[in-house]
């Protein structure tokens, strides 16, 4: 896995060089989302810069286009980054708005900063109400804040959605264990 991921960082680099497009925002997003669920408890230091890598991102899709420094994470001999300097750009990277906001509330939830994981959430959820798997992710960091009633809500709202999925029905019996 290891070798892969260093062949891959490094074809992504070079493509990079030659096009910004939302193509590569979203390329950069799915092998972090990868690296992220490869990821151990322990790994805080990737945890941490993915934060503030998504964090920028966020920003960019907030903020004029212009305003906000590049977002760059590096993972090992590779950095990644995204720049965005015009605004049909920045239209094109608001396009990654849910999934942006929902690895930040993943990542933030990781580092324990439950409060901070819920904002994102909810961000991500605005953006694209009908995702279960933020659905199930938000109602799990507001369990872990002892939140249950927006859980509970969160997790009805996945339940109609998809009934028998084996992670809703999961996520039911860890909700009806934590009173």
């Amino acid at each position: 896995y290891g070798e892969a991921e260093k062949w891959f960082a490094k074809s992504l680099k070079n493509w990079i060089r030659v096009q910004q497009t939302p193509e590569v925002v979203a390329l950069q997003l799915g092998w972090l989302d990868l690296r992220l669920l490869r990821s151990k408890g322990h790994d805080t230091a990737f945890l941490s810069d993915l934060s503030v890598y998504l964090g920028r991102l966020a920003d960019m899709v907030e903020k004029p286009a212009g305003t906000v420094p590049a977002a760059t994470i590096s993972l090992g001999n590779t950095s990644l980054f995204v720049e965005v300097k015009k605004e049909k750009t920045r239209a094109l990277v608001r396009r990654k708005r849910a999934m942006i906001y929902s690895m930040l509330g993943t990542v933030h939830s990781r580092l324990g900063h439950d409060a901070l994981a819920i904002d994102a959430f909810e961000k991500s959820l605005a953006a694209s109400p009908h995702d279960i798997g933020t659905m199930l992710n938000a109602s799990l960091a507001y369990a872990r804040a002892f939140r249950l009633v927006r859980a509970q809500e969160l997790h009805l709202r996945a339940k109609s959605a998809q009934p028998d999925a084996g992670k809703v029905l999961e996520l039911g019996k860890t909700l009806s264990q934590v009173r």
